[in-house]
């Protein structure tokens, strides 16, 4: 009977002990970051993948030879909000940039200057199916990122009176609900909806106590400064170009 509970439990649960399991979970932590790039309200979520293309034939060559694909940038202003839309897990096969821009102000390059979201580690998404109650709760856990349009009474990703009942509560603080409304993102005052999180297959090793098994995300200056803002100094080059007004 023992062999048969223990053999049953392991399809939930990593065995440690006798008589001791510990539950396959999830950890996940979600964050609100309200933009206002360049001190205005009129930011643009910007999309840029990495992708590969068939390299044309160069009009300096005499003579045709086989050519292999070669890496482009794509960039898309997101229109508006929505699932699918302005939600985005992380692909280690797509890789890309999420930024919150300000159109109108450029660097001296000609770049928009912005903010760019991005993930320190690898980071885990919500693996149950939408409809299940724990996700029907807490939609935000299905994304690593989701930008919707401010406002004040969309003030955080879930409340503590609707977690596992599955209910849809009137007026309850849901980010699904936020993304329904299908506003415009384009020059807009934006608000970034971030959630990262693992996965947590227990181990021998987490008694008595858990490490190792932290998740990060970092807001990163793109196109915003003009040089990175640890090094010391200026190049005379940017320096003549106004770059450090």
């Amino acid at each position: 009977a023992g062999g048969d509970a223990a053999a049953h439990e392991s399809l939930y649960s990593s065995l440690l002990r006798p008589g001791l399991a510990g539950p396959v979970h999830c950890h996940i932590a979600a964050f609100k970051a309200d933009f206002d790039i360049g001190g205005v309200r009129a930011n643009t979520l910007r999309v840029t993948s990495v992708g590969a293309s068939d390299a044309p034939p160069s009009p300096r060559e005499p003579f045709p030879r086989p050519r292999h694909p070669y890496k482009v940038l794509s960039h898309r202003d997101v229109e508006a909000e929505g699932i699918g839309a302005s939600t985005f897990v992380a692909d280690p096969r797509r890789p890309g940039a999420w930024t919150i821009v300000d159109r109108a102000a450029a660097s001296p390059a000609g770049s928009p200057r912005g903010y760019a979201v991005t993930l320190g580690s690898f980071a885990t998404t919500q693996v149950l199916p939408d409809e299940h109650p724990f996700v029907r709760a807490m939609p935000f856990s299905k994304y690593h990122l989701a930008v919707t349009a401010h406002h004040d009474h969309e003030r955080r990703l879930t409340s503590p009176y609707v977690q596992y009942d599955g209910e849809e509560a009137s007026g309850a603080q849901d980010l699904d609900r936020f993304l329904s409304d299908g506003e415009s993102l384009l020059d807009a005052d934006l608000v970034a909806w971030i959630a990262v999180g693992r996965e947590h297959v227990v181990r021998q090793e987490d008694l008595p106590l858990v490490s190792n098994f932290g998740v990060a995300f970092s807001l990163q200056p793109w196109n915003f400064l003009p040089w990175n803002a640890a090094a010391s100094g200026l190049p005379p080059s940017l320096s003549e170009a106004g770059a450090g007004d």
